[in-house]
């Protein structure tokens, strides 16, 4: 699963180009309309290689990955030149936890002030830790107090993103309806009207996978929104040129921080070499699994979106187990297409051999979120939990390795 590093070469600079050829376009003699066309130095290819180089990976291990029973999507992209790539990416799949994302993002649109302690902790724990009943809660908060609208809202911004096939229409699941604290109507559709845009990207219909109706994305609708985050992020564009005044580049840090929080030792990230900043969201449940993020590696920053429908996946078993290898396996491919020059050799193997590692989150209230710093008050410099920290929150049980 490598690739040999490219030879450099060399590639116009058009704009530099267009300047060059308008300033002499019409000089009277011909002999002053000659230029000297700007080049510059161009090592990695398109993304084509990469994608050839996914389905070969797949084919030669005799993977399913377009079948009625097996769906596998895949969406990449260089975040510096924007160019992008994939595999039934426009194929619609279970969003399962992978919508938290847009919950994320939602929250720091509609909400006109910096999160307190406490919201700081609720956007942890329903990204880092996956809470249900924490994302449930943003999305009220984010719709003023009602759940509806909060889901409203989140469709609202996936939509006006670019995100035009993804729809979450209900609260996620935190038991079963009428029994308990849960409303018999809690999980009644929201009614929202899917996205409208005139950009909505046509869906790839020859792929059949089993989606959940009130749950779904695409694997590039996906890789648009992340990488919508990662210009705001980066260069104050993005999410911030596409809401005027509703994002800042510094609340667009904070989301890929709380991204970054994600320590799953699992999916992806064992396809990742250990120190390369990974901000990504873990979703899985039945038969779909996905892990959705930005990597920030030496060779060039990339989003990073896989999805896996399997009807045979329902359970963490042997079978489902395999098919997170598959996941890590295609990142770590992905990884060394765009660092040829250090790739990484081997896959890195799971502390827990039966699913991802317990969350850790600071042992609140004592200790706080910090949106600049996601691991403060969670790992010590070895990237094992603090002593004070909260080891498979909420139960915060005694750390004894992460195998267990």
């Amino acid at each position: 699963l490598m690739f040999e590093p490219g030879a450099p070469g060399l590639a116009l600079d058009v704009n530099a180009a267009r300047a060059l050829i308008a300033s002499v376009l019409y000089q009277p003699h011909l002999a002053s309309r000659q230029v000297d066309l700007p080049l510059e130095p161009v090592v990695r290819g398109d993304l084509d290689d990469l994608q050839a180089a996914i389905v070969n990976y797949l084919v030669s291990r005799g993977i399913p990955y377009n079948t009625t029973t097996s769906v596998i999507s895949i969406a990449v992209r260089d975040l510096d030149s924007g160019m992008e790539t994939g595999l039934n990416e426009q194929v619609l799949h279970s969003a399962t936890s992978t919508a938290k994302i847009g919950v994320l993002a939602t929250y720091f649109r509609y909400i006109y002030e910096e999160p307190n302690a406490e919201m700081r902790f609720r956007l942890a724990a329903a990204i880092i830790c996956s809470s249900n009943v924490d994302a449930n809660l943003t999305m009220a908060i984010a719709g003023n107090g009602n759940s509806a609208a909060g889901i409203g809202n989140v469709n609202t911004t996936f939509c006006q993103a670019g995100a035009t096939n993804t729809l979450i229409n209900r609260n996620f699941f935190i038991g079963p309806a009428g029994e308990g604290a849960v409303p018999q109507d809690y999980y009644d559709p929201a009614g929202v009207t899917p996205c409208q845009s005139g950009d909505t990207a046509s869906l790839d219909g020859t792929l059949s996978p089993d989606v959940d109706p009130d749950l779904q994305t695409t694997a590039a609708d996906m890789s648009q929104f992340l990488a919508m985050i990662y210009h705001c992020a980066e260069k104050g564009a993005g999410l911030a040129e596409r809401f005027p005044g509703e994002f800042t580049q510094t609340e667009c840090q904070w989301m890929l921080e709380i991204l970054r929080g994600t320590r799953f030792l699992h999916l992806a990230e064992l396809g990742i070499p250990e120190g390369v900043s990974f901000a990504h969201k873990v979703g899985y449940g039945g038969e779909a699994l996905g892990d959705a993020g930005i990597v920030f590696s030496p060779g060039g920053d990339y989003t990073l979106v896989i999805y896996i429908w399997d009807e045979e996946m329902d359970s963490l078993d042997t079978y489902a187990l395999s098919r997170w290898n598959i996941v890590s396996e295609i990142s770590r491919l992905i990884y060394n297409y765009f660092n040829p020059d250090a790739p990484l050799l081997t896959p890195r193997l799971p502390p827990n051999a039966f699913g991802g590692a317990a969350c850790v989150l600071p042992n609140w209230p004592e200790a706080t979120i910090n949106l600049n710093n996601i691991n403060a008050g969670r790992f010590d410099a070895s990237g094992d939990p603090l002593p004070g920290a909260c080891y498979d929150w909420p139960a915060c049980r005694p750390f004894s390795g992460w195998e267990q």
